[in-house]
């Protein structure tokens, strides 16, 4: 389940590195490593520092890639419709008033919705792809550390820890979230999570 750098090391500078190599600004790979089992752990375990262990799937407060929580957000880090569709996993629907929106999550039980990218054509799919969820991890990092730089919220020389708080912050909603915390508001979610416990 989990990629293993190998030969990566010996190849020239300019050869594309594999996802999972790649560093993310100042981030290393261990630190990304280290920051999504933090997430994973967020996500689906109800302890803080629960133990890690992957067998147990489809079951709510364990760390899995099966699993689907009460909100419909789905996988071991707990992404939904919204996310799924700015990387473009799953398309736009109509909704009620025929406007053009990402899918809610009960949505993305419709196999329709699929784009097919990365292999991925239904939510079952997904769920039963432990790479493909890291993949897909990994690609949500990356883009909100580049929305994150873009919007002022850090700099290429922000501290490690700073960075990464934000990164968490953005993790569930985007980095609008993230941007309002720089800018001293702190929103409270459905679950009374504050963005700075998130941070």
């Amino acid at each position: 389940e989990t990629l293993q750098p190998a030969t990566v090391t010996t190849a020239p500078e300019t050869t594309t590195k594999p996802v999972v190599n790649e560093y993310i600004g100042p981030l290393t790979e261990e630190d990304i490593a280290k920051y999504k089992i933090n997430i994973a752990r967020l996500e689906t375990t109800s302890e803080p520092d629960g133990a890690l262990d992957f067998t147990l799937t489809g079951t709510v407060g364990q760390q899995n890639y099966g699993v689907v929580n009460a909100q419909g957000n789905v996988g071991k880090y707990q992404l939904n419709g919204i996310v799924l569709n700015k990387l473009g996993y799953v398309t736009n629907v109509l909704n009620a008033n025929g406007e053009s929106t990402p899918p809610s999550n009960s949505k993305l039980a419709d196999d329709t919705v699929w784009t097919g990218k990365g292999g991925l054509t239904s939510v079952a799919n997904f769920l039963g792809n432990a790479e493909s969820q890291e993949t897909v991890m990994d690609e949500w990092t990356r883009n909100n550390y580049k929305e994150l730089l873009a919007k002022g919220v850090i700099t290429s020389s922000t501290d490690k820890k700073v960075i990464l708080g934000y990164l968490s912050a953005s993790h569930s909603d985007g980095t609008d979230r993230a941007l309002a915390l720089k800018n001293g508001k702190d929103f409270q979610d459905g679950f009374g999570k504050t963005t700075t416990d998130l941070y």
